[in-house]
């Protein structure tokens, strides 16, 4: 500091020693009368060299000098005069004044140089990189993170242009931003992505009076990481919205910060709209209700699931499983909710159908029960009166042919239900009467509306009308309808039936004015088991299967069935409408081609596993004059059809040692010259798979248990007659 002290003032000394010297030597032309100015400009020189002192110093060494050696004798006591002083005085005013404005620029100039090299050395102190470019474009200072990012050494930057240093920032956008900035003197800041070092940086361009200040940060690797985390979030969206799950996200003010697709498209709402906003405010304060209790739980720290119904916007009353699970902070305080809702609504209706079929299911097999007790009751009575006189024994076997008869038809309905439903039931359709369809139908249920007393009416157009169908099955179903408005109408009761044109359709329309049938079955009328209340009617009951079977049937022939009804007491009508024929007559039933005429006494060989039905059935065919063999397994059979040579073989399935199918093809492989028999597969078993089963056997003819005696004599007499075809074979065969 001293050191610049005595600099400062021997400035004064030299300044004030080179005036006199130029002085002087310039007397010749300018001579002595401008003393002032020589004086003014040695105090400016010093002013601006050396500062305020030395100019004060410089002033009064310049006066004295000047006065002492360019003044005439007596010049300083002529100061004292009024022109001389005046001027004397003038100077020093001049001297004063201007090292007065000269030592307050200079304290304003160090001190913006203090603060200048104040605000370098904290901004050096900062990792971020900072540098400062004049208006010239020129590097005028840069730190050291700076540097180490440019991989430039002072000297290399410093006092040069940054485009010509670095050429591939121009017309970039970080050019762009420096000369916004400039042009526009607001800072700004922004993110992007270094044309030098192709990095990411969030630079900051602040203004000067001298240029501009620039910092910047390297921030790619926290783009990257922004970036993966925008990559996995997108993935978590994409996973969120593709599962069939409910999910949100509730902050701790109970606020959506997130939802996916399916939430929102359940409950009404944009997914995006939904983001700070509360379920109130979206749904409503009652939807809200609905949730809050299992929401409060969750807000308290536990994990709710349970199931619970829920009205949502979009998809109305649903059963959701909602699963509240509590998200933890470090201090383990619950700072949101997640919420997982999933939509199980058809596996409850699903469980209520199933506890609903197994409902109706007790109650058909407790039905079953009773209507297979039902008949086997009088029988047993009667098997002990077998042995009563013979006006007893007709009566008694009368009621067991009654109630065996009975049996077959509930055992028959089962299994047709169950073919119709596994879709191995075949239709024999042609061009059908519907009269003659009318006719059968009636001839069987008559016995049992006449039985209950009730009045029957039927009634036929004048027109012919046919039908594409199936006689048997059509007449089946018009069948279960008159035997369905027989059992569920108190006796004396009204039954009609009748038959119209209705356009292109047949109309085959029964009405009753039986139980009615109440407005919440009438959609359910026709599931398998359905019956009105079991209590209703129940004598005539049944096992719910009919309408069923008679439903499945007009619509295997194209048709429909509908139940109408006014209500419980008040009768029901139920209307066939199936579609007519093209016109054409009805055709006759297919007969079976000619065969070789056969003996009328039969040679039949009875072939059953459970002694008593072999022995009963060899007793009826005997009885009618043929003559029987019997065998009980299928290696007795195949060598009792070797040795006896029978016409007919009728032959049970299920038999020890080899079965019916396996006996069937040793018989058609026997080399004998003598006529092969016809064999007919007697069986418990009869689905249509056991039909082609008997066909691909070798069996001609397939007969169900229990059989009718009066269709055991007609076979034994003439297994060609017309009335058998039914049970035939020979059509499996030629489709396969």
């Amino acid at each position: 500091m001293r050191t610049s002290k005595i600099q400062d003032y021997g400035i004064a000394v030299v300044t004030v020693m080179a005036m006199i010297a130029l002085h002087a030597l310039l007397i010749p032309w300018v001579g002595s009368s401008h003393n002032t100015a020589f004086m003014i400009c040695a105090v400016a020189v010093t002013l601006a060299t050396g500062g305020p002192g030395p100019a004060i110093l410089t002033a009064v060494l310049a006066f004295v000098c000047t006065v002492t050696l360019f003044g005439d004798p007596g010049s300083l006591s002529a100061l004292g005069r009024t022109g001389p002083g005046i001027t004397a005085l003038m100077y020093g005013i001049s001297s004063a004044v201007m090292i007065a404005l000269g030592a307050r620029h200079v304290r304003r100039s160090r001190a913006e140089r203090a603060a200048h090299a104040r605000d370098v050395q904290m901004l050096d102190l900062v990792t971020d990189c900072f540098f400062v470019l004049d208006w010239q474009w020129r590097f005028t200072h840069i730190n050291g993170p700076g540097l180490k990012y440019f991989n430039k050494q002072p000297q290399e930057l410093l006092g040069k242009i940054i485009w010509d240093v670095f050429p591939a920032g121009v017309a970039s956008t970080i050019d762009a931003l420096f000369r916004g900035v400039a042009d526009s003197g607001v800072a700004a800041r922004t993110e992007l992505l270094g044309p030098v070092t192709s990095r990411w940086l969030d630079v900051r361009v602040v203004p000067t009076a001298t240029g501009l200040m620039i910092v910047f940060t390297d921030v790619t690797q926290r783009r990257l990481a922004q970036d993966a985390a925008q990559r996995n979030a997108d993935f978590l969206r994409l996973v969120a919205d593709s599962v069939g799950v409910l999910i949100a996200y509730l902050d701790s003010e109970r606020r959506y910060r997130f939802v996916n697709r399916r939430y929102a498209d359940a409950f009404g709402f944009d997914a995006a709209a939904a983001l700070g906003r509360t379920h109130a405010e979206l749904c409503g304060a009652a939807a809200y209700e609905a949730i809050r209790q299992p929401l409060d739980a969750g807000f308290a720290g536990e994990t709710v699931s349970d199931e619970m119904p829920l009205r949502l916007a979009n998809l109305g009353e649903r059963h959701l499983m909602v699963n509240y699970r509590p998200d933890l902070d470090e201090a383990g305080q619950v700072r949101g909710v997640v919420l997982a809702l999933s939509d199980i609504t058809e596996r409850v209706q699903a469980e209520i159908a199933l506890r609903e079929a197994d409902r109706r299911k007790d109650e058909f097999l407790a039905t079953l029960a009773h209507e297979l007790r039902n008949p086997l009751a009088p029988i047993m009575n009667s098997v002990q009166l077998l042995g009563a006189d013979t006006a007893t024994r007709t009566n008694a076997r009368a009621i067991i042919d009654r109630q065996v008869r009975h049996m077959a038809r509930l055992v028959d309905d089962l299994l047709d239900v169950s073919r119709i439903t596994l879709g191995r039931i075949n239709l024999r359709r042609e061009p059908v009467s519907v009269a003659l369809v009318i006719s059968h139908a009636v001839e069987a249920s008559r016995p049992l509306i006449e039985s209950s007393g009730h009045v029957f009416n039927v009634q036929l157009p004048a027109e012919p009308l046919l039908v594409d169908a199936d006689l048997t099955r059509l007449a089946q179903a018009v069948l279960n309808l008159l035997n369905n408005a027989a059992k569920y109408t108190p006796a004396g009761g009204r039954i009609d039936l009748a038959v119209s044109p209705a356009g292109e359709e047949v109309l085959i329309a029964v009405s009753d004015t039986g139980v009615g049938i109440p407005e919440a079955m009438l959609p359910r009328i026709f599931e398998m088991f359905a019956q009105v209340d079991r209590n209703l009617a129940r004598a005539q009951g049944g096992l719910g299967i009919g309408l069923t079977l008679a439903g499945k049937l007009v619509s295997m022939h194209g048709g429909t069935l509908e139940a109408h009804s006014a209500g419980l007491g008040r009768g029901s009508r139920f209307e066939i409408r199936i579609p007519r024929a093209a016109g054409g007559a009805a055709t006759a039933a297919t007969v079976a081609p000619a065969q070789p005429e056969l003996p009328q006494v039969r040679r039949v060989l009875v072939v059953d596993d459970n002694i008593d039905a072999a022995e009963s059935l060899s007793l009826l065919l005997q009885a009618d004059g043929h003559h029987t063999e019997m065998a009980h397994d299928g290696l007795a059979a195949v060598a009792a059809s070797a040795r006896f040579a029978p016409d007919i073989v009728l032959l049970d399935i299920g038999l020890p040692g080899l079965n019916g199918y396996e006996a069937a093809m040793r018989m058609r492989q026997d080399p004998g010259a003598r006529p092969q028999p016809t064999l007919v597969a007697l069986t418990g078993w009869g689905q249509q798979q056991d039909r082609e089963r008997a066909a691909q056997a070798g069996f001609d003819l397939h007969l169900t248990k229990p059989v009718d005696p009066a269709v055991i004599i007609a076979l034994a007499r003439d297994p060609r007659t017309p009335t058998l075809q039914q049970y035939s074979l020979s059509r499996i065969r030629t489709l396969r």
